[in-house]
């Protein structure tokens, strides 16, 4: 959706100069400049309407948020995989774990963690950062509550 309304507002600037110039060519030939003015305006129009959309439509903020241990414990016993997959969930990363096959492990508060598939980004990830992660299932790894995840 966002990247759609990219293009509409690229779309519309491109749209803009190319009425800007049919304007400008039309004055010095003394033709009539209706079909440029018009153009231009909806030149104009597009990438303003295009961040009034993207403003009003885009998620300002994550399905779940997890900043303290009563949150952490209140979401975990409620999640389950059909209820929070396809949701974001932003967490202040408690612990990083070792990098392993398995993935990243992050600890959120409230006692579970958080597993990422290994990538640049996830590397990156330290204590305290604020992340926001698409979850994919809820389990148990080795007894621990766990979300699988991938980063937003």
């Amino acid at each position: 959706m966002l990247s759609a309304l990219g293009f509409i507002m690229i779309g519309g600037i491109i749209l803009a100069v190319v009425a800007l110039i049919m304007l400008i060519i039309a004055s010095i030939r003394k033709q009539p400049k209706k079909l440029s003015i018009i153009l231009l305006v909806i030149g104009i129009a597009l990438p303003i309407a295009a961040t009034v959309v993207g403003l009003v439509v885009s998620p300002d903020s994550a399905d779940y948020t997890v900043t303290t241990k009563a949150e952490g414990k209140d979401f975990i016993d409620n999640a389950t995989t059909k209820k929070v997959r396809g949701k974001t969930l932003e967490f202040k990363v408690t612990e990083v774990g070792d990098e392993s096959q398995m993935g990243v492990g992050l600890a959120a508060p409230g006692g579970f963690n958080v597993l990422l598939p290994v990538t640049k980004e996830a590397r990156k990830i330290k204590v305290g950062d604020t992340v926001t992660v698409e979850c994919n299932a809820v389990g148990d790894t080795f007894g621990i509550p766990a979300v699988s995840a991938t980063l937003e």
